[in-house]
């Protein structure tokens, strides 16, 4: 089981004047207590508290409040607007809480966020044969994205003619078929080598990767790679095994950054998008949150 707390729920409330009660609310929230955890009972930890005031005489701002639990990883943020009319008096209030949501996802689901499974992979590499394979294509087109600094664009259907990837390099198209074996002693044969070689050269391409869950490819699947270079067939078949496709993983591997530490630095452009000051912090930023 994985859990993922990328998603949030999300409410929004206005205030006129200095009342109490909201004249206006917008969403729903399954958990009200601020600076709580609903998972694991017990209070969170103030990890952010940012002010950007307005550029006006009579005061006001934007107050930006996170929560974070140091146990789960569950987080809530409350960002307050507050403006002052002519006669210095609070003229009215927003507040937009976020709460994340704890989802629990199979290994298998086809719904899992692809970053939460790439890593959950780098610690658990073996459960990589139970993914969908769907997930699978994705998982490997998040991993080229990273390594080859490009976008990498998923075609992989039923129609797709053996292509389930591909992105461009030097104004030329490379290819890129993915195959998810449930098996670790799987041998990935030379027949499916043969086929992409088929797809690759009725598209025209000239260079292709074929990446497989399988340990290894066997020796009549690489004798057919290499023939297809030496022949000129394209310029690049590459197989990639189960080892290698890690090897790229672990390189282009990034830590697992909170998603409240993402919202903050979205909200930070937000502010220099506004070009107003930037946060007076009250608390320093944790670097290294337990989640």
């Amino acid at each position: 089981m994985i859990l993922d707390y990328s998603h949030t729920q999300e409410r929004r409330l206005h205030y006129r004047l200095a009342s109490t009660e909201p004249d206006y609310v917008q969403g729903t929230l399954y958990n009200t207590r601020t600076g709580w955890c609903p998972y694991d009972n017990k209070s969170t930890e103030l990890v952010f508290d940012g002010f950007d005031p307005l550029d006006s005489p009579h005061g006001g701002g934007e107050n930006l409040k996170i929560w974070s639990c140091d146990s789960c990883g569950y987080w809530q943020s409350s960002r307050t607007s507050t403006w002052w009319n002519d006669l210095a008096t609070l003229e009215g209030q927003n507040l937009i809480e976020k709460h994340s949501m704890l989802r629990h996802f199979d290994i298998d689901s086809v719904n899992i966020p692809i970053s939460t499974l790439r890593n959950y992979l780098k610690s658990k590499p073996n459960l990589i044969y139970r993914v969908a394979p769907k997930s699978m294509e994705l998982l490997v087109k998040s991993v080229f994205s990273d390594f080859f600094e490009c976008n990498v664009y998923h075609c992989g259907q039923s129609n797709d003619g053996g292509v389930d990837l591909y992105f461009v390099q030097s104004n030329k198209p490379i290819f890129v078929q993915v195959k998810r074996r449930e098996t670790p002693n799987k041998t990935e044969p030379v027949n499916t080598i043969r086929d992409f070689l088929g797809a690759m050269m009725l598209k025209e391409a000239k260079k292709g990767y074929f990446v497989s869950t399988a340990k290894k490819f066997s020796k009549e699947a690489h004798n057919a790679a290499k023939k297809a270079e030496t022949l000129g067939l394209v310029e690049t078949y590459d197989l990639i095994n189960y080892h290698r496709f890690f090897e790229i993983l672990n390189l282009v591997h990034k830590e697992n950054t909170p998603p409240w530490k993402k919202y903050i630095e979205d909200y930070y452009d937000l502010v220099e998008y506004r070009n107003k000051n930037r946060f007076k912090l009250k608390y320093p930023l944790r670097e290294n949150p337990k989640s």
